[in-house]
């Protein structure tokens, strides 16, 4: 898949060393939400287009992009605050998370991303978060709560 970047970021990535920064901005969000939590994986936050994401640590594998489609992720959390822990168990269903890649020179531009993801099969414990991330992909998701079997549908099968 291609992407369109800019010139600064095109020279940093060619260049065998660079002073350039790159940052992962992270959004998660559900509607259980009093409002989305904003994370930057660097030392101090960062402004980008209007939203302030704090500081955090924290590892994500990029997904891996194929023939159009994009894999699962991974997203693991150290050393969380307890508000990360409590949002997380406050909510019934997955929430959504939006990952991108910046440029520290140029917070509002967005390099790479943005990513769309739901946040499933999440672990924690004193030290980390960690959860998969499955790309929003709607075809995906169920149609119907119902399961048709031949006894609650004995018409069907016969």
């Amino acid at each position: 898949m291609s992407r369109n970047l800019s010139s600064a970021t095109i020279q940093a990535l060619l260049r065998q060393q660079t002073n350039k920064v790159f940052l992962l901005l992270v959004e998660i969000d559900h509607a259980d939400l009093a409002s989305p939590i904003f994370l930057v994986n660097n030392y101090e936050s960062v402004v980008s287009n209007g939203d302030t994401y704090i500081a955090a640590s924290f590892a994500f594998t990029p997904p891996v992009e194929e023939d159009g489609t994009i894999k699962n992720s991974r997203i693991t959390f150290d050393g969380v605050d307890r508000s990360i822990v409590e949002a997380i168990r406050s909510i019934d269903s997955a929430p959504t998370v939006d990952a991108s890649v910046i440029r520290a020179a140029a917070p509002d531009t967005v390099e790479a991303g943005p990513w769309s993801f739901y946040l499933r099969a999440v672990n924690y414990d004193a030290h980390t978060v960690s959860g998969e991330l499955y790309p929003d992909n709607p075809l995906r998701l169920n149609a119907s709560n119902v399961t048709y079997r031949n006894t609650t549908f004995p018409g069907l099968y016969g």
